[in-house]
């Protein structure tokens, strides 16, 4: 599909999860063939794990992230990080300009207030030509406008008793509360990808409720679970006159900086 709102975009359609990152890996090694040297990659916002598969792609990993705890289970335990920032991605002088080939950022920006700020702060620290892969829920779905709506207890309980996470909630664990501002969303990306000229290369979506993990035998547990979920999600589209998209939640961009 031809985006003309943003230049040439096209779109990777819905995946799944495992299908995403092995996607994404090929995606980077695509826009990165002509570097022959290791890629110095930013994971903004890092988490507890890495999940992009770039095979055997040199790189050289920095984390940034404001929990303190998650940022140490991933330097101490996990110990993929080449360098760990603790700080907030609003805050400009964490790093040099100019000092990375790809930012990644997965599930974080829905949780920053004023999000610009860190997306402007990305733009900054890509060298030219360098690449940028933003995933956030997308506010135009039912997940996305549940997800930026339902009180924070209602997150951490769908950590614990959909997810099954008994860790939600607990020092260095999500869920973290949400903050939707206008980029919270594709169409919110498109308008700001356009006053940035930035070129979108690529865009994805996945569905919470279409994962391996959602799927088991017919009379499962898990295979109930999920099917109530996805009836759910049909009927808050409904209930939203077409104006809530219930066939994916989150959107993947892969965006390159033109100058």
């Amino acid at each position: 599909m031809v985006d003309r709102t943003v230049g040439v975009a096209v779109d990777g359609g819905t995946v799944d999860d495992p299908e995403l990152d092995r996607l994404l890996g090929q995606e980077v090694q695509r826009l990165t063939a002509s570097l022959d040297r290791p890629l110095d990659v930013l994971e903004a916002g890092c988490g507890r794990q890495w999940t992009i598969d770039l095979a055997d792609r040199a790189l050289h990993l920095t984390g940034i992230d404001l929990d303190r705890e998650a940022l140490a289970h991933r330097a101490n335990v996990v110990g993929d990080l080449d360098s760990a920032i603790l700080g907030d991605l609003r805050d400009a002088a964490l790093v040099a300009p100019a000092a990375f080939d790809l930012i990644y950022s997965a599930c974080v920006l829905e949780h920053i207030p004023g999000a610009q700020t860190a997306l402007d702060n990305f733009l900054q620290w890509l060298r030219p030509q360098g690449i940028l892969i933003i995933r956030i829920p997308d506010q135009d779905t039912v997940f996305g406008f549940l997800g930026g709506h339902l009180p924070h207890a209602f997150h951490l309980a769908y950590e614990k008793l959909v997810l099954g996470n008994s860790q939600a909630g607990r020092p260095g664990h999500g869920p973290y509360r949400t903050t939707y501002g206008p980029e919270i969303g594709l169409r919110g990306m498109r308008d700001y990808c356009a006053k940035r000229q930035l070129i979108v290369e690529r865009v994805y979506r996945t569905n919470f409720c279409e994962q391996p993990w959602t799927r088991g035998p017919r009379f499962s547990a898990t295979n109930v679970k999920w099917t109530a979920m996805r009836i759910a999600m049909h009927v808050g589209g409904l209930l939203s006159f077409g104006r809530l998209d219930a066939t994916y939640s989150d959107v993947i961009l892969v965006l390159r900086r033109s100058l």
